[in-house]
């Protein structure tokens, strides 16, 4: 198997330059900067690009459907929160940006944070608590795309059920 490589998108709204986090940003992390980096990324070679998440970041989803538009072959690793959304309109997002970009969406799974990040969202949970949660979110979304059969699923607080969709798009990310 060869070797891919892959960059990011430089989404963090400090900006981007010869250095992070200054008082006056270099270059500001607009679609037309970021879609740059990623035709760049493209013409060098790059296979993959992580669209980081954070109180810090744009929103990765919608950045990476942002700059998808302005590229042709790179994917997009969306770093993404279990927990902070639903798993069923994880999974439709995911489902929805795969479809857009003709199978172009990879995803990194981000359990959380540093304590600060994690209140940003109103996030109070305990580090331990923080990696059950994700993998009964992660045991959710698997189940949404890999079942023939609307998915039921019971929790303490929660239930979740998926109802079938006009779209019902697989991801090619989990096999």
């Amino acid at each position: 198997m060869p070797t891919e490589y892959a960059w990011f998108i430089p989404s963090a709204r400090a900006g981007d330059g010869h250095k992070i986090n200054l008082p006056i940003l270099e270059r500001a992390p607009t679609i037309e900067y970021l879609s740059k980096v990623a035709r760049a990324a493209e013409e060098t070679g790059f296979v993959n690009l992580l669209v980081p998440t954070g109180a810090h970041c744009l929103d990765a989803w919608v950045t990476a459907a942002g700059v998808a538009q302005n590229s042709n072959r790179i994917k997009f690793c969306v770093a993404f929160r279990p927990g902070l959304t639903s798993p069923v309109f994880a999974a439709q997002t995911c489902n929805t940006l795969d479809w857009t970009t003709n199978g172009r969406v990879t995803v990194n799974v981000v359990t959380g944070s540093s304590p600060a990040d994690q209140m940003r969202y109103g996030d109070h949970l305990k580090h331990d608590e923080c990696y059950e949660r994700t993998m009964e979110n992660l045991d959710i979304i698997k189940a949404i795309w890999t079942s023939k059969e609307p998915v039921t699923y019971k929790r303490p607080l929660k239930n979740y059920s998926r109802r079938h969709s006009a779209r019902d798009i697989p991801p090619k990310i989990i096999s």
